[in-house]
Parts: structure tokens; C-alpha cells; sequence
């Protein structure tokens, strides 16, 4: 199944992360579509599994960014949803990117 099929009707993807992000231990691609924040991944080799999470743009309170380590530079941007705080990791250049989106969102949702 691809990911244009878990979508709901109308819905398009806006923005892909460049890279994976980790939330916890697991790495997915982190999408936007304008309504939803989605990650998405897939699993396994020979038996292919889709794992996929959404959380309505809407519940975006907040956002922070900052950037940890030496070389490689890591970036942390952790995202307030409506009471639960989400940690999300990976490569310096693409946090700073997912933040650059997400800070579209919580901008828009205070006009």
C-alpha cells in the first residue's frame, strides 16, 4: 500500500522530510498535508509492513528547536500537541527544515 492510498480524500502532501526523523527509537519520514501531521515508515525486508501516524495540524501548539552534539550536529524539535509534547531527532539540516514547516503551522494557527 503507498502512502497516497492512507490519505483522505482531497488531502495532498505538502512537505516530506528530507531524511528519516526519530521519534523514540523508531525513524520514519515525517509528512505534512496541511490537515494532518503524518510519519510513516516502512517495515521489513521480505514481508513488507506500513506503519502510519497522524496527528490533526490543528493540535500544533507550540514548537522548539535545538541542536545537540558535535560532529555530526543533531537537531531536536519538539512539537506541543494539545498536552502531549513530541520529541523528534535526526540530521541538523533536516530538523531545521521539519522546524521551517511545522513553524508554518503554529504561525497560521494563531492569525
Amino acid at each position: 500500500m503507498a502512502l497516497e492510498e492512507l490519505l483522505l480524500p482531497g488531502e495532498t502532501v505538502r512537505y516530506r522530510s528530507p531524511s528519516k526523523v526519530s521519534l523514540g527509537s523508531e525513524r520514519y519520514e515525517l509528512i505534512t498535508t496541511g490537515k494532518r501531521l503524518i510519519l510513516y515508515r516502512r517495515k521489513g525486508v521480505l514481508l513488507r509492513n506500513e506503519e502510519f501516524k497522524a496527528s490533526g495540524i490543528p493540535e500544533i501548539q507550540s514548537i522548539s528547536y535545538k541542536e545537540e552534539g558535535a560532529l555530526p550536529r543533531r537537531g531536536i524539535v519538539q512539537a506541543n500537541l494539545g498536552g502531549r509534547v513530541l520529541t523528534y531527532s535526526g540530521p541538523a539540516a533536516t530538523m531545521k527544515s521539519v522546524y521551517g514547516e511545522l513553524q508554518r503551522y503554529t504561525v497560521h494557527a494563531k492569525d
